[in-house]
């Protein structure tokens, strides 16, 4: 009986890998048949005894079953508690299957996330117009966010632009670093994994490694709030 060039191309594939595994993890080697010399005999005997369809069948049987058995086994190593995350792939897991799914916690997220997005444009806006004003020839000019960080009787004119600019910047750190320590203690709160990570396992973390997880953390939320 003659098959397509195809369907004997299929066959030999299932083939060929099931002897390939078969190779590889048994230690028995009791099916002493089963060697790539005897591929293409094997894959002929199949569809001249019809039995292509019934391998086919039980290869996806099994695939079924071994993928059932990795989600159970997967399933059990699932972290339920953030203090415990250490790892960047675990917790991205837990943000969207725990996190994400809280309406009340996506909300605070985003209030967050506009609150960081409207200090940077304020920034902006306000160092534009700050170095607009010097070159006019305003040197005791001020901006909101220099008098709403500004101690009463601090404000001084005929300052000189360079230490305009060196106050300006100041205040900006001061208001990112404050800014900063509020969302690091939102986050924590939260639940958000490696801002809410345990005084224990902070240690398995260096200090470096773990802002840059923070960053991976925060750029990722971002991405799934868009």
């Amino acid at each position: 009986m003659l098959y397509s060039d195809g369907i004997m191309k299929d066959i030999k594939f299932y083939v060929h890998q099931q002897i390939k595994e078969y190779q590889l993890t048994s230690k028995s080697k009791g099916f002493f048949r089963l060697t790539p010399q005897n591929e293409v005999r094997i894959s002929k005997r199949l569809l001249k005894r019809k039995s292509d369809k019934t391998l086919i069948h039980l290869i996806k049987q099994r695939d079924n079953l071994n993928r059932k058995i990795y989600e159970l086994l997967d399933d059990a190593a699932k972290h339920d508690k953030p203090d415990e995350i250490t790892d960047i792939q675990e917790a991205k897991e837990f943000i969207r299957r725990r996190l994400l799914s809280q309406e009340d916690v996506v909300t605070q997220l985003r209030a967050l996330a506009s609150s960081h997005k409207q200090f940077q444009d304020d920034v902006t806006k306000q160092r534009i117009q700050l170095i607009r004003e010097l070159e006019m020839g305003k040197p005791d000019c001020s901006v909101s966010l220099t008098k709403s960080n500004a101690k009463d009787g601090d404000t001084k004119t005929d300052v000189n632009p360079n230490e305009k600019l060196r106050e300006f910047y100041f205040n900006v750190s001061d208001s990112q670093r404050r800014l900063a320590i509020t969302s690091e203690s939102l986050l924590r709160q939260l639940g958000v994994p490696f801002f809410a990570l345990g005084s224990e396992n902070a240690r398995l973390v260096n200090n470096k490694e773990l802002q840059k997880q923070k960053e991976t953390v925060l750029n990722f939320i971002q991405s799934m709030l868009k």
